[in-house]
């Protein structure tokens, strides 16, 4: 039991060395915040911004919690679409670290679970959720893991704060719709009812 206690170890922390590797592409490190670096944080400039953007649900964390594809310089990467989220995160877990290198620290986060960590700040190349497009996402980054496979990152409220959000969880998909061409969505799936007699 105790060799194979060991080998579970090593294995868990090969695979923790490793996982940096993966999600490389893309991603710069913030070394010096500015006001505009933390505008950028809240305020994404979106270069491709579509009436409709459907994000099919790949995945779902602890059962409830939608995980949706996005990608950064092309490469995939797993984010969690999660309402409650201010800004758009990404784990540090996947950053490369090189001796005397670290992230300039943003200040501190409260996450559900009110456990408070350190952020950083690093930037995304063309990262691109579904269609809507950004030339370079400013994120927030912290260390998170849940069990099973990490998820690389958060979809925060900053990014599809001009859309409506429709969850459509028998198809598992999420809409995100110009608040203009809601009437439009509604009206193929829904009967429309303008007005109710009492």
């Amino acid at each position: 039991m105790k060799y194979f206690r060991s080998f579970i170890l090593s294995l868990f922390a090969f695979t923790a060395l490793s996982l940096p590797l993966i999600a490389q592409p893309g991603i710069t490190k913030v070394t010096f915040l500015t006001d505009s670096v933390q505008d950028a944080v809240h305020f994404p400039v979106l270069s491709n911004a579509p009436a409709i953007v459907r994000l099919p649900i790949v995945e779902y964390v602890s059962k409830t919690i939608p995980v949706v594809e996005v990608k950064i310089e092309g490469v995939p990467y797993r984010f969690i679409f999660d309402t409650g989220a201010s800004n758009t995160v990404f784990n540090s877990i996947f950053i490369v670290q090189s001796p005397g290198d670290s992230i300039v620290p943003l200040g501190l986060a409260t996450g559900a679970n009110s456990s408070r960590r350190i952020m950083g700040v690093v930037k995304a190349s063309n990262f691109e959720l579904g269609e809507l497009k950004v030339d370079e996402l400013v994120m927030t980054t912290i260390a998170y893991i849940n069990p099973g496979t990490p998820e690389h990152g958060v979809i925060g409220l900053s990014l599809v704060r001009d859309y409506d959000l429709l969850f459509d969880w028998p198809n598992r998909e999420i809409l995100l719709v110009n608040p203009d061409s809601i009437g439009v969505i509604l009206d193929k799936r829904f009967k429309i009812i303008e007005s109710i007699p009492i």
